[in-house]
C-alpha cells in the first residue's frame, strides 16, 4: 500500500495489565503522524506471516 511507505519506525509495547502502557500509546497517538493500536497482538500476525504494510493495515482500521 502506498500509504504505508513512509513508515520509518514500528513500536511494540510489552508490558503487563495495568503497568501503563496503555495510556502511553494514547498520548502517542494524539501526534497527528502517530498510530498506536490496543491488543492487536501483533506477533501472531508477524508469526503467521502478514507483511509490514498488512500488520500496518490491520493497525490503521
Amino acid at each position: 500500500m502506498p500509504y504505508f511507505e513512509k513508515v520509518a519506525r514500528f513500536c511494540f509495547f510489552i508490558a503487563t495489565g495495568r503497568s501503563g502502557h496503555s495510556i502511553i500509546g494514547h498520548l502517542l497517538s494524539a501526534h497527528p503522524d502517530v498510530l498506536i493500536s490496543d491488543e492487536l497482538a501483533a506477533l501472531s500476525f508477524i508469526e503467521e506471516g502478514f507483511s509490514a504494510s498488512q500488520i500496518y493495515a490491520l493497525i490503521r482500521f
